[in-house]
């Protein structure tokens, strides 16, 4: 994980790393330590006029080794803070595990074809992503808005009721957006990771030299 140093971010991950909430752990796990070379990096800015806490962008890479990884890009907004922020950081890692997932799923054919085995959409993704911030701002006691009228995660909202919520936080404004519609149920918005189709046959990137 390349990073731009930001102590909270780590004090965050390693509080989440110990939780004893199986998707939030996984969340943590998948940024890896400081320094690794493991496809994601992070960063931070103000993406306060987006109304998001965090962006995580993934696409279909190769390592050093010609081995294929996730390659994930994720911003943390560079303005929150507590409970918020330990949410964000939660919930951008839950990408990042999909995209992983994703990525560790292919299997690459003689003629340079791959089968994607465990095929996550965005809108999959996004699912799970909530209920990693539903779970962590539960664990700090706050009930918190996801920018939509009734859209509450956190202290007293149960894990059974995330999804109805999450479909409507995809519903609603411009961000969860896939050919010009909301993403939904059955408008799920391709892999999570970009480059990725969800057929079974696609391009493998060639190795850089």
């Amino acid at each position: 994980m390349l990073l731009r140093a930001d102590k909270a971010f780590e004090k965050t991950l390693a509080g989440l790393r110990g939780s004893k909430n199986a998707d939030v752990a996984r969340a943590a796990g998948a940024y890896g330590a400081a320094g690794d070379a493991n496809g994601v990096s992070v960063g931070f800015a103000d993406l306060s006029k987006s109304g998001q806490d965090g962006v995580t962008k993934s696409s279909l890479g190769v390592d050093v080794s010609g081995n294929l990884e996730a390659q994930s890009d994720v911003t943390i907004n560079s303005k929150a803070s507590g409970a918020s922020y330990d949410a964000a950081v939660g919930h951008e890692g839950s990408h990042v595990a999909d995209a992983q997932a994703v990525v560790g799923s292919i299997t690459v054919d003689a003629h340079g074809n791959f089968t994607v085995g465990n095929p996550i959409s965005r809108y999959q993704s996004e699912q799970r992503a909530y209920g990693v911030t539903n779970s962590i701002l539960s664990s700090e006691g706050v009930n918190a808005n996801e920018g939509c009228s009734g859209c509450n995660l956190g202290q007293n909202t149960m894990q059974g009721q995330v999804p109805g919520i999450v479909n409507q936080i995809v519903n609603y404004g411009n961000n969860y957006m896939s050919g010009g519609q909301h993403m939904g149920p059955k408008n799920q918005g391709g892999s999570v990771v970009n480059g990725v189709d969800q057929t079974p046959k696609a391009s493998v990137p060639q190795v850089p030299h």
